[in-house]
């Protein structure tokens, strides 16, 4: 959403996710892109139309239990227990996620979420590495 947001108004992806209101500094919080917290799934649920459930499933928190571990409690501290989160899924979360060019054009520049994921190297539809 923050990338097709970033292309549609032609700001960075900073700005994009803070003129949506997901962030509220320069910074990307060290949760973003794992969960979203109840306060900004109500305020772009009611803005979008879309679930809270949709929401949710669109970050990383959707394989968490299965292809990641449980992610930390709402009440963890945020930067410890979300750094010590990352640091055991860097075999599973790289660092850089890969992409199918075809697959970006076709979709308007929309990041797929499984892209982040290490098994996600090559594009089976396009055919492509």
């Amino acid at each position: 959403m923050g990338d097709a947001l970033a292309r549609l108004k032609q700001v960075s992806r900073t700005d994009a996710l803070r003129m949506a209101g997901l962030i509220s500094s320069s910074t990307v919080s060290a949760v973003f892109g794992h969960r979203v917290s109840d306060s900004v799934v109500r305020a772009v649920s009611q803005s979008t139309g879309v679930t809270g459930q949709r929401l949710r499933s669109m970050t990383l928190a959707h394989y968490a239990g299965s292809a990641l571990e449980p992610l930390p409690s709402d009440d963890a501290e945020e930067y410890g227990a979300w750094a010590a989160w990352r640091y055991r899924q860097r075999t599973v979360l790289p660092k850089h996620s890969n992409a199918c060019p075809s697959c970006l054009r076709e979709n308007g520049g929309r990041w797929l979420l499984k892209w982040r994921l290490v098994w996600s190297f090559a594009c089976v539809r396009h055919q492509r590495t």
